[in-house]
C-alpha cells in the first residue's frame, strides 16, 4: 500500500492530489511533505485532494493520523499558518468528521469535506482569479 503525492502550487494556495490506497505511515510522510511544501512556497491555504484515494481509515488510524498532523504542524509553526482543506469521498472521508475534529481540537484549522467547490469556498478562493495551474477539478 502507499500514497503517491502531487504537489502543485497555485497563485494563492497549494494543491495536492493523493492517490493510490490508504496507509498510515505513507499518510503521514505524505503530511510531511505538505508542511514543507507550505514552508517552501510560503502558501497558507491548502486543497487536498484525496478523492482518487483508496482504502478504509479505521477509528484508530484517523485518530493517529489527527494527532501527527498536529504535531507536525507545530515542526512548522514558525513558517506560516496553515489553513487545510481536505476533500474525500466515503469511506477515506466519514460522515461523522472524527478526524477533523481530533485535529482541531489539537489547533489544526482544518475542514474535511466531500465537496471541492466548498473547499474552496472555505478558503476564501475564487477558482475564477486563479490563473496558474488552471481549473481543480
Amino acid at each position: 500500500m502507499s500514497i503517491s503525492l502531487t504537489i502543485e502550487p497555485r497563485q494563492s494556495y497549494l494543491y495536492l492530489i493523493a492517490t493510490g490506497n490508504f496507509d498510515l505511515y505513507a499518510a503521514q510522510n505524505s503530511f510531511r511533505k505538505i508542511f514543507s511544501a507550505v514552508a517552501q512556497h510560503s502558501l497558507p491555504k491548502v486543497l487536498i485532494d484525496l478523492r482518487p484515494l483508496e482504502g478504509n481509515m479505521s477509528t484508530m488510524d484517523r485518530f493517529s493520523l489527527a494527532e501527527f498532523v498536529s504535531s507536525e504542524r507545530f515542526e512548522h509553526e514558525g513558517t506560516v499558518a496553515v489553513r487545510l482543506a481536505v476533500v474525500g469521498k466515503h469511506p477515506i472521508v466519514e460522515p461523522q468528521r472524527f478526524g477533523e475534529t481530533v485535529a482541531r481540537n489539537r489547533g489544526v484549522n482544518v475542514c474535511v469535506m466531500t465537496d471541492i467547490d466548498d473547499a474552496l469556498e472555505w478558503l476564501d478562493i475564487s477558482a475564477a482569479n486563479e490563473s496558474s495551474g488552471g481549473d481543480v477539478q
